[in-house]
């Protein structure tokens, strides 16, 4: 365990927070969103021209607002590490505000 990390924990994701959107307050789920760029067979590796996918981050799939992994790591720790501030959860299929 010399890089910190716990060995045998098992978590039941179903027993964790779901982080609702920022942004709208509703979107519980988001997808991965990529841009598409196109790679001209003159400097692609291969020699032929292709594609390039860049995964910008995910959006809210209520709203389609886009966050970074970080982004939405940094609102999760936010969130639990402070005592008062709102926390939107999903528990049992009903949407309820912690403070």
């Amino acid at each position: 365990m010399a890089n910190g990390n716990k060995q045998g924990i098992n978590i039941n994701i179903n027993d964790l927070r779901k982080l609702a959107c920022p942004k709208c307050k509703e979107g519980f789920t988001f997808m991965q969103v990529f841009d598409v760029r196109a790679i001209p067979a003159l400097i692609s590796p291969a020699g032929q021209a292709g594609a390039m996918f860049n995964q910008l981050g995910f959006a809210c799939m209520q709203c389609g607002e886009v966050y970074t992994n970080q982004q939405l790591a940094d609102i999760a720790v936010k969130a639990l590490d402070t005592p008062n501030s709102p926390l939107t959860l999903l528990t049992s299929g009903k949407v309820t505000e912690e403070n």
